[in-house]
């Protein structure tokens, strides 16, 4: 029945119209479906014990700050398939800043499909840590979200980079808006 479905003169799966065909591809086909399901979960733990795999290497390569590993691990993460996963794409982003890999992490940023508050954290700290307070401020403002973090990231980039003013500027604003209270660390900054 299966195969018969899948078999329709000019398809792309040509299987000879005979019974014995149809009958063996059926079996293939029911046999490869209960071999998923039995499957499913060990499929899940590879992922996971994959993606594990991924977040030591690139915490690993972060420390010695290893350029060439660095993209190597990138292109690995693309080809095993789990390069989609946010979680080891926030870790990336957070590599590549440890290897001065600024333009790579924006780029590695942008290609993040739905990318959540600790991306955006994680970019907004590395641009500040790179001294480049102006697109930091950009990508904040751009922010759809933010949290406390947020806030403490930029208060302490322009603190660090001798913009008090603006430190203050970004205090007063957390007040003013009230979206996030302050914690005791957004005081230290201040």
């Amino acid at each position: 029945m299966i195969a018969k479905l899948l078999w329709h003169p000019g398809s792309f799966l040509s299987l000879p119209s005979h019974p014995v065909v149809h009958l063996i591809a059926s079996q293939q086909g029911l046999s490869s479906i209960r071999l998923f399901s039995q499957n499913r979960s060990s499929l899940l733990a590879s992922y996971m014990d994959k993606s594990e795999e991924f977040y030591r290497a690139m915490k690993g390569c972060s420390s010695l700050a290893s350029v060439s590993v660095a993209r190597k691990l990138h292109a690995q993460l693309i080809l095993t398939g789990i390069g989609s996963s946010v979680f080891l794409q926030n870790h990336l982003l957070h590599m590549y800043f440890s290897c001065d890999l600024v333009g790579d992490a924006c780029r590695a940023f942008s290609e993040i499909k739905h990318p959540n508050i600790f991306s955006w954290n994680t970019m907004i700290n590395g641009l500040a840590n790179s001294h480049r307070i102006c697109e930091a401020g950009e990508l904040f403002e751009k922010m759809p979200q933010k949290d406390v973090v947020s806030w403490n990231i930029m208060m302490s980039a322009y603190f660090n980079n001798g913009r008090p003013g603006d430190t203050v500027r970004m205090f007063l604003l957390l007040l003013e808006e009230c979206i996030v209270s302050p914690i005791s660390s957004s005081f230290l900054c201040v």
